[in-house]
């Protein structure tokens, strides 16, 4: 039994001189008279019932095993904590002079750690964001949506996310002058290598969160040149199909 010894062995009769091994020592439970070997974790294990390694005592008293449930407890936040700090030494470690190890050593364990937390936060994060406002999942692999994170990335821990009024009133009106600067490039080659207007059909994805009887076909309109693929427009078809006058309405508009 060791020196120093804790309240578990106080709930045990040791049978024979631990004093060379106490990891196995052998011992008997005062409560239901159980032999078994081992040390504080296995009187904590027996008493508490929160284990395998040991059969759990069925006549100790609920006080003996509310006890020993906090002290497992506590245990387990107190080697949580030391392996947080072993961690952190061994990352901010300086090394030996001399060490070859010295340019790999230099904050990466630390950076790579730190991050390691800090990911998992942004991901549930964005994951949350996306349950909370409906947003398909099919978002996070569009392209804008992936510039967006890079960019907010780049701009560091201080950026905070436009309000209401700027991203519906100033930032539409840059994005707006932006895409029709480029379809004013896009015109301007079509005018040179001209361009083959061509259609496909498809389902309105704005419509896949709605039963499927709501669901409505599309004709997409796209012209491309040997450069570029552009889309026009979207002429929505109704469950009978849009008529012949409508859509080449539409397409002498183009």
């Amino acid at each position: 039994m060791p020196k120093d010894k804790g309240p578990e062995w106080n709930h045990v009769l040791v049978l024979d001189d631990a004093s060379k091994n106490l990891a196995f020592a052998r011992m008997q439970c005062s409560y239901c008279d159980k032999v078994y070997s081992g040390g504080v974790n296995r009187i904590r294990t027996h008493l508490a019932g929160d284990g395998t390694s040991v059969g759990k005592c069925e006549s100790a008293p609920d006080s003996v095993i509310a006890e020993m449930l906090a002290a497992n407890k506590e245990r387990l936040r107190l080697d949580a904590l030391k392996k947080k700090k072993n961690l952190l030494d061994k990352a901010t470690k300086t090394p030996a002079t001399g060490s070859k190890d010295v340019p790999s050593l230099k904050q990466s364990s630390i950076t790579s750690t730190l991050h390691i937390g800090s990911k998992q936060l942004a991901d549930a994060a964005v994951a949350r964001a996306f349950y909370a406002n409906g947003i398909p999942f099919a978002v996070i692999e569009n392209k804008y949506f992936k510039e967006a994170v890079h960019a907010i990335s780049q701009a560091g821990p201080g950026y905070k996310a436009p309000g209401r009024q700027p991203i519906s009133d100033k930032l539409l009106t840059e994005e707006f002058a932006q895409v029709d600067g480029k379809l004013g490039d896009f015109k301007g080659q079509l005018v040179i290598s001209g361009g083959t207007l061509v259609s496909d059909g498809c389902s309105e994805s704005s419509y896949h969160l709605l039963p499927r009887s709501y669901w409505r076909r599309c004709l997409l309109m796209l012209l491309t040149h040997p450069d570029r693929l552009r889309m026009l427009t979207s002429l929505p078809l109704s469950w009978r199909g849009a008529s012949t006058p409508s859509v080449l309405g539409t397409l002498s508009r183009l």
